[in-house]
């Protein structure tokens, strides 16, 4: 629907790199004490705020070996 294919890849860069500045700046920020706290996935699964932090860094890996097809 956002026809990324047809975006130049600058632009896609760009935005990826701000929202993920952007989330940076509120992990940062985030009391250590916070990441105790539960949260629900969609499917009913509980689990800590730590957990969501560490699995989105890692999907963020897995996208970024797969556009520059190097291991970080």
């Amino acid at each position: 629907m956002q026809h990324y294919q047809q975006t130049p890849l600058s632009d896609i860069t760009t935005l990826w790199l701000s929202l993920n500045k952007s989330i940076i700046r509120v992990v940062s920020q985030t009391p250590e004490a916070k990441y105790a706290c539960r949260c629900q996935l969609p499917n009913g699964e509980i689990v800590t705020l730590q957990w969501l932090v560490s699995d989105y860094v890692s999907h963020m890996e897995h996208h970024l070996r797969q556009i520059t097809g190097v291991s970080i």
